[in-house]
């Protein structure tokens, strides 16, 4: 079972080209968002074909998306691409395992410095406050242009005894947190 709504991105209800200044919290391809603490740098986040000569056997997404930095942001903690599956309680206390394809377009391979997962009790009233997982850094190996698969397995926490809050705005998020403070460029598809 997947629960992530347009893991593959082919959906851009709000446009396909994201340029230069991106805000807190901003909504890119449908059920995703970038975000981040520190300055933003200057970026592009576009949706990008994957081209046919980049295909192979088990893998033929057609579309993904990509985060050029190309001015460095400064003093993120976390510099964030993420979605939200709606209800905390999806898959609460079981093992999940986040696949993904990524690649890179120049320059030398960037190292995702994590991919985790919140369990966001919502707002309103008095919550429990989220439950994190986070993985090591992902190195992403050499070969611009060429996609990879990449993994994590998280074990998330039980909601059992957890309050949600009044508003039912309770998820579960995923997050990708992308290398912080430098340029980069890359690309995420098939989640």
């Amino acid at each position: 079972m997947n629960p992530i709504i347009n893991g593959e991105f082919d959906v851009w209800q709000l446009g396909a080209n994201f340029g230069s200044s991106l805000n807190h919290l901003q909504k890119l391809a449908d059920r995703w968002n970038y975000d981040f603490n520190g300055t933003a740098g200057t970026a592009w986040v576009d949706k990008v074909v994957v081209q046919d000569w980049a295909k192979f056997p088990g893998f033929s997404a057609e579309n993904g998306i990509r985060v050029n930095m190309v001015t460095a942001p400064q003093y993120n903690t976390f510099q964030d691409l993420s979605t939200q599956i709606e209800g905390v309680e999806t898959l609460a206390g079981e093992t999940v395992t986040i696949s993904f394809y990524a690649t890179y377009y120049s320059g030398e391979p960037p190292l995702l410095t994590a991919v985790k997962t919140e369990q966001y009790f919502g707002s309103g009233g008095q919550p429990s406050a989220p439950a994190f997982t986070t993985s090591c850094p992902i190195q992403l190996l050499h070969g611009a242009g060429v996609w990879r698969r990449y993994s994590v397995t998280a074990t998330l926490d039980s909601v059992l005894n957890k309050v949600k809050g009044t508003e039912k705005d309770d998820t579960l998020n995923i997050i990708f947190t992308l290398p912080l403070n430098c340029k980069f460029d890359i690309g995420i598809t098939w989640v």
